[in-house]
């Protein structure tokens, strides 16, 4: 049985803050920063050593990391609602029926509130079905990852057929 990723949704905001934005004093702190932490840096195994020496070379006098610009989201618009302007957007370019969707697996470092789903709203304005299964995951840098690990086993194991994966960042 294979699967894969059948629809991509996206949103971007409009306001663009390209890195002439900063201030310079905030970047000369970013600057002092990153060669403090880079200081500090030791490679523990001999295989670490040219990932050390990578990420010296890309962060020395870069505080912005290859960076060219950010998206600015608009101040009335919270984490799930980027979800679901991408998630439109996924039904909209590939014609897929939300009704179809089994489960949502969303990533948000910053949820709209502490204490609620961030998955569950948007499961609610999606009008997505009853049982349709909906939760939130927590992980740091690798979320990406684990959302597709978890819908694999999700499909695997005949609770889904389509999982709606989505992430957000303000």
């Amino acid at each position: 049985m294979g699967i894969g990723i059948t629809a991509l949704g996206v949103f971007l905001p409009e306001e663009r803050r390209t890195n002439d934005w900063w201030k310079k004093e905030i970047v000369k702190t970013w600057e002092t920063r990153n060669r403090v932490f880079l200081k500090g840096l030791r490679p523990k195994t001999p295989g670490e050593e040219s990932v050390v020496s990578a990420m010296r070379a890309a962060r020395i006098g870069n505080p912005f990391g290859n960076s060219r610009e950010r998206r600015i989201a608009d101040s009335k618009h919270s984490a799930s609602d980027l979800e679901v302007f991408a998630t439109n957007d996924l039904f909209h370019k590939s014609g897929t029926d939300p009704s179809r969707i089994d489960a949502v697996i969303s990533h948000t470092p910053n949820p709209d509130r502490l204490l609620t789903n961030p998955a569950c709203t948007i499961h609610k304005r999606l009008s997505l079905r009853p049982d349709c299964l909906t939760f939130s995951i927590e992980s740091a840098m690798a979320s990406f990852a684990h959302q597709l690990s978890l819908a694999k086993a999700l499909i695997f194991s005949g609770t889904a057929n389509h999982v709606l994966l989505t992430q957000s960042s303000l």
